[in-house]
């Protein structure tokens, strides 16, 4: 067996299953060698998508910039990037298909292990060419970033959403990671309008407006991941998702179905322990 070969093992199989459980954990806290990725699914929507995390950030001193969110390509090439930038707390840098095409002023604290924030990504059909994709950005109620964009629906498949490092789906290029806590992330096969979004800010345990069942049809049922990061008596790298049981806890015809997962990885034989901190 060659020495590459045993190294390049070694990196697929960093995937840590030795978290600690206790009940009142909420969050895991990411501490610049551990992340999330969130596989799409097969009844993935690549047209019309949102994913939603809520995050904290650590006041720890980094020299370089840190992942919030990416979706890379095989080679590297970042499709999508949201990263904090290492010199002014307070500014993100936008990254869409390998360019860094915005850096936004921000008035929430991202540096602060007990002050989540909810970020929305959203992927729609562009108005001005049916070819390509407009990407929204949302933090907390404020819309960061809307743009249409050069990315297309082949640019998007087979890639997933990583969540606090910047790691393409092969694990061959893992950089700038997160250093802070993550509470909850959901995968929407559709885009969310603003006021819905607005609502998850204001009410972040819930999912749909009260009382508005027709929404059901509109988004609710296009909820294909949810991933609360409650702990169990058993401890897991593979986070439950939670989608389909929580629609069916609202309507018992729910017809929900999914296989997207989301898997904590970390560097080397680091673990990632569960947080007591919540949004």
């Amino acid at each position: 067996m060659s020495k590459f070969f045993v190294i390049f093992f070694i990196i697929l199989s960093s995937c840590t299953d030795l978290l600690t459980n206790k009940s009142e954990y909420n969050s895991i806290n990411l501490q610049g060698d551990g992340w999330v990725q969130v596989n799409q699914g097969t009844n993935f929507n690549t047209n019309n998508f949102t994913l939603q995390t809520w995050i904290s950030g650590s006041d720890t001193t980094i020299n370089n910039s840190q992942t919030i969110l990416s979706v890379l390509s095989s080679s590297g090439e970042i499709l999508i990037g949201i990263f904090k930038d290492p010199t002014y707390q307070k500014r993100l840098d936008i990254w869409i298909d390998n360019q860094n095409v915005n850096t936004v002023e921000v008035s929430e604290n991202l540096s602060n292990l007990d002050s989540f924030n909810l970020v929305t990504l959203t992927g729609s059909i562009s108005e001005s060419n049916p070819s390509f994709i407009s990407i929204s950005i949302f933090i907390n109620k404020t819309k960061v970033f809307n743009q249409s964009t050069t990315l297309t629906t082949d640019d998007l498949a087979n890639t997933n959403f990583v969540i606090g490092g910047k790691v393409n789906t092969e694990q061959t290029y893992r950089d700038s990671f997160w250093h802070g806590c993550i509470d909850e992330i959901r995968l929407w096969n559709i885009a969310l309008a603003d006021s819905i979004i607005n609502y998850h800010n204001e009410y972040p345990t819930k999912l749909s407006f009260e009382s508005d069942s027709p929404t059901y049809d509109g988004y609710l049922g296009q909820l294909i991941g949810l991933w609360r990061l409650y702990t169990e008596e058993s401890t897991y790298s593979t986070i439950p998702n939670e989608a389909c049981a929580t629609i069916e806890k609202l309507y018992n015809d729910n017809p929900c179905s999914t296989n997207s997962e989301a898997i904590i990885y970390t560097l080397g034989n680091n673990t990632i322990e569960f947080s007591e901190k919540h949004k």
